[in-house]
């Protein structure tokens, strides 16, 4: 078997790229790579016992090649009996659109029609073309963007629904094969452009590093394997410490000493993937935001708070950290109790007088003193002392004694008459009257979701 087919051969066993009756899409853009790609492909699909189909974008970057690049494909699919897809696309407007770079904006482009292309033609895997080589130049790219262990490890071989065949081969051993093969391509200008950091990297770095030694490009190779390997098990570890998380109605709720005492390697991970969970885009959080919130499980303020991108917040509530959309809550008003009359207040329903005060699972019962004017349950205002057994205390510190967590502070019900706070409600009722006094009056509250 041909050097190159025996290389494709062991990598699609190696990572398990195909299962016998898949199909499978070749990313066709008429370059070296993907001919030879697809070529191989088709070769040994019947040993393989996979169909094949292939797919071709006009990104619309060079108009005057893009009629030359479609007939060569065409014929390409022509003649290996394989059905091609193709789609017509505008990279340079949707750059500026976007306020990205053009290799930016044409990956974007092209991968969201290779997984539609995938889905009409009933495509399991899409098989991609990039080689030994893209990966090391890839590697060498994340390496100056202070990227971790995922962006060291290069191209993966399999990501999702997408295999690269060529992965473990080099851009010389490919365009060997498609010279042996006879094969025609097209040859991309853009590529020689060095203003282009990947050709920069491809045309001065790599032949730099190779001139130190030739084997540069192996070694690397199995750096990022390597890599890739260390990543993958922090990541494992940082999923089944980010699974100890629960979700609390819209966000989410982990307990902060169990991330502080996490090794930050994993406990970063798990941070990002929370963030994730709470509806944040993984592509913008960054480690900068991960120590962020780290420093929040480990300091000492039981309600310190970080702004994440997305409109995630990360707060602390004592002993938890949670992460979510933190909804505008419109603030609560004063309002009397009538009694029998249920009060719906925010989350709590209070009601004075209830016809049974043991359907409900908290309770107040006061005396008649002061209530001939009117019972009312209002949010808790600054400078609010109420009455304990031992003395007087400011409210804010009962809120903190008993860590209500300050986004619930300005909704736990506070009872009032005209002239005193009467009762206070949290996991329950909490009144300072003496107990032969507690005989007239009966206020009931549950707790639920508003």
């Amino acid at each position: 078997m041909d050097e190159l087919l025996t290389a494709v051969w062991r990598t699609l066993q190696k990572h398990c790229m195909t299962q016998p009756g898949q199909t499978v899409l070749c990313a066709l853009s008429g370059g070296a790579d993907s001919v030879s790609m697809t070529h191989a492909l088709a070769l040994l699909a019947p040993r393989l016992d996979i169909r094949l189909c292939a797919a071709h974008f006009s990104h619309g970057i060079r108009p005057d090649a893009a009629e030359g690049e479609l007939a060569l494909v065409r014929s390409l699919c022509a003649s290996l009996e394989i059905p091609l897809f193709h789609e017509q696309g505008d990279v340079p407007a949707y750059a500026r659109q976007q306020g990205i770079s053009l290799e930016e904006a044409a990956r974007r482009l092209r991968y969201d029609f290779l997984q539609r292309a995938a889905r009409e033609s009933g495509s399991e895997r899409i098989a991609t073309a990039h080689h030994r080589d893209d990966s090391c130049e890839t590697m060498l790219l994340n390496l100056v963007r202070g990227s971790g262990t995922v962006g060291l490890g290069g191209i993966p071989p399999v990501r999702g629904a997408f295999i690269r065949p060529l992965i473990d081969v080099t851009r010389a051993q490919v365009e060997r094969y498609a010279r042996q093969n006879g094969l025609r391509w097209a040859q991309d200008e853009s590529n020689f452009d060095q203003s282009i950091p990947r050709n920069l990297v491809r045309h001065t770095v790599m032949p730099a590093l190779k001139s130190i030694n030739p084997q540069a490009d192996a070694n690397m190779a199995r750096a990022a394997e390597l890599a890739r390997l260390d990543g993958e098990f922090l990541l494992r570890c940082a999923r089944e410490l980010a699974d100890r998380a629960v979700y609390e109605g819209e966000v989410i709720v982990m307990d902060a000493a169990a991330l502080a005492e996490t090794h930050p390697a994993v406990a970063g991970r798990a941070v990002r993937i929370l963030y994730v969970r709470a509806g944040g885009r993984e592509g913008v959080f960054t480690m900068r935001h991960a120590q962020a919130v780290l420093a929040l499980c480990a300091g000492g303020d039981p309600s310190a708070q970080a702004d994440l991108p997305g409109g995630i917040t990360a707060s602390r509530r004592y002993e938890k950290l949670v992460l979510g959309r933190e909804r505008t809550r419109t603030p609560l008003p004063c309002v009397r109790l009538e009694p029998g009359m249920p009060v719906q207040w925010g989350e709590w329903t209070l009601c004075l007088a209830p016809e049974r005060v043991t359907d409900w699972p908290m309770a107040a019962f006061l005396s008649p003193e002061g209530t001939q004017d009117g019972l009312f349950v209002r949010p808790r205002a600054a400078g609010d002392v109420i009455r304990l057994p031992g003395g007087h205390r400011l409210l804010k510190k009962w809120m903190i004694d008993r860590k209500i967590p300050q986004k619930d502070r300005d909704r736990t019900p506070v009872l009032c008459d005209n002239k005193k706070i009467r009762a206070l409600f949290w996991d329950r009722a909490y009144t300072a009257e003496k107990e032969e006094e507690q005989r007239a009056v009966a206020v009931a509250a549950r707790r639920g979701r508003e």
